[in-house]
C-alpha cells in the first residue's frame, strides 16, 4: 500500500510539473506568435523595429492616417512625427497649429476636409503647404482625390499606388494606370460586416472597432505558380486581429504596438483583379 501511494505521489508531482511547464510554454507561444505574425504575415518584407525602447507619443492612439512624418487624429489635429528622433518637447511627435475639426483624411500626401477638398499637402519631409504654396514652390501637380468621381466614405492610396475607397461598408479599388489616358477600372475588393464601425482606411489596411482587414491575394499559390492564372485580391480579416488590443496604430508603412514600439516596411499588394 505504501509502495502504491509512493508511486501515486510521484505521478501527481510529474503531472503538476508538466502542467506548469505547459502553461509557461503556452504564455511564451502567445508572445512568440505575435512576433511571428509581425515578421511573416503581410509585413514580411524587411520588417524592422525603429526604436527598441519605445517611442514617446501617446497621441498616436488617436491617429487615423499617416503620411511622410505627419499623422492626423480623429479630432482633426495634425502632428509631426519621427520614430527615431525627438522634437523640442522631448517627444517623438509634436502638435502643429494647422489642424481643425473639419479635416477628414489623407490622400497621397494631401490632407482633405469632409467635403473632399484639399487643404494642405507636403513635399515629403518639408512643411505642410496650402495648395497655392505647393504649386508655387514645387511646380508639381496637386495630389487630387477628386479625379475619382464616386461618392465615398473613406479614400486612400495604397503603397502600390492604387486608389482604395469605401462606401457603405463596400470596398472598391482603382488600379493605377501608368500608360495612356484610359480611365482606371473599378474592381470590388470585398465587404466589411455591417455590425462593425469603420475607424479608418489607411493604405491597404482597414481598422474597425472589432478587427483589422488587409488586402490579400486569395489564390496566391496558384497565381504565383501558373503564368495563366490571374491573382485575385480582396480585403480579408488579418491574423493581427488576434492581437487587436496590442496595436495602437497600423497602416501599410507603420505599426505601433501597445509598448509604443514602431515597426515599418510592410508588404504592399497591387490590385490585380
Amino acid at each position: 500500500m505504501k509502495k502504491v501511494l509512493y508511486y501515486l505521489i510521484i505521478v501527481l508531482a510529474l503531472f503538476g510539473f508538466c502542467g506548469c511547464f505547459n502553461k509557461e510554454k503556452n504564455l511564451f507561444n502567445k508572445e512568440d506568435r505575435f512576433n511571428k505574425v509581425l515578421e511573416e504575415n503581410y509585413y514580411g518584407y524587411g520588417w524592422g523595429e525603429y526604436n527598441s525602447e519605445g517611442i514617446i507619443c501617446e497621441e498616436l492612439k488617436d491617429a487615423v492616417a499617416y503620411t511622410y512624418h505627419y499623422f492626423l487624429t480623429d479630432s482633426g489635429d495634425i502632428y509631426r512625427f519621427h520614430a527615431n528622433q525627438l522634437f523640442s518637447n522631448e517627444k517623438n511627435c509634436i502638435k502643429t497649429d494647422l489642424g481643425n475639426s473639419d479635416l477628414s483624411f489623407i490622400y497621397h500626401r494631401g490632407f482633405y476636409n469632409k467635403n473632399h477638398q484639399l487643404v494642405y499637402t507636403s513635399m515629403y519631409e518639408e512643411d505642410l503647404l496650402t495648395p497655392e504654396e505647393f504649386q508655387a514652390r514645387s511646380g508639381y501637380p496637386l495630389p487630387e482625390a477628386q479625379h475619382i468621381t464616386d461618392d465615398y466614405d473613406f479614400i486612400t492610396e495604397s503603397d502600390a499606388g492604387d486608389v482604395i475607397l469605401i462606401k457603405d461598408h463596400s470596398i472598391y479599388g482603382y488600379k493605377t494606370n501608368y500608360y495612356g489616358n484610359t480611365p482606371p477600372k473599378r474592381v470590388n475588393l470585398g465587404e466589411i460586416p455591417q455590425d462593425e464601425e469603420i475607424l479608418y482606411l489607411s493604405g491597404a489596411l482597414i481598422k474597425t472597432d472589432k478587427a483589422i482587414y488587409s488586402l490579400s491575394i486569395l489564390n496566391e499559390e496558384e497565381c504565383n505558380k501558373y503564368v495563366d492564372i490571374k491573382c485575385v485580391t480582396q480585403f480579408t480579416k488579418s491574423s493581427l486581429t488576434d492581437f487587436y488590443d496590442r496595436i495602437i496604430f497600423i497602416n501599410e508603412s507603420m505599426l505601433v504596438d501597445d509598448q509604443f514600439h514602431v515597426y515599418g516596411q510592410g508588404r504592399s499588394y497591387s490590385i490585380d483583379n
